[in-house]
């Protein structure tokens, strides 16, 4: 038997969405039907994936967004909400890799990791999840971890501890 997604008027938020998870999650949802906005620091590759689900007969909006900044993630939000009314799923995907010895690893790499990894996440619950707790209507928040985040790796000590946190924040949302 065969289930499949009707996502029809359903709004996506994921964040990340240029590239890797967050860009073929983004597909996905558009080709079930939902209404994707695509969030990256790299504008262009929201726009690249925005006009590749257009082009399929979706519907996506691309956006410019530092997730470790708290201001620009709350105007996001709420410009979001403004836009559209409501939002049925939040995928906090956006994330950066680093890897390298530990004392070679710079309190700025550790702060951009972490601000990236971690508080991105943070920020994105923060500005979403109460409006989205209002809205009336059921919705969802995905949390993009890593397997680096239930097991430590060897010279990868910032993304690790980033995603061990994202691990325990999402574990405290229930």
């Amino acid at each position: 038997m065969s289930h499949q997604m009707n996502l029809t008027g359903q709004i996506a938020v994921i964040t990340g969405a240029g590239s890797g998870i967050g860009r073929s999650t983004a597909l996905l949802l558009a080709r079930h039907g939902a209404k994707v906005h695509v969030a990256d620091v790299r504008f262009e590759a929201a726009e690249d994936v925005e006009m590749e689900i257009e082009v399929a007969g979706g519907s996506a909006v691309a956006h410019d967004l530092d997730v470790s900044d708290p201001d620009a993630v709350e105007a996001f939000a709420a410009a979001i909400f403004d836009a559209e009314g409501g939002v049925d799923i939040l995928h906090n995907n956006a994330g950066i890799g680093h890897g390298g010895n530990i004392e070679a690893t710079t309190v700025e790499v550790w702060q951009r990791v972490i601000g990236v990894n971690l508080l991105g996440v943070a920020y994105g619950c923060q500005a979403f999840v109460p409006r989205m707790l209002k809205q009336g209507r059921p919705a969802s928040v995905v949390n993009t971890a890593s397997q680096a985040g239930l097991w430590p790796a060897a010279k990868m000590a910032p993304y690790c501890a980033s995603k061990y946190g994202v691990v325990g924040l999402t574990e405290s949302l229930n």
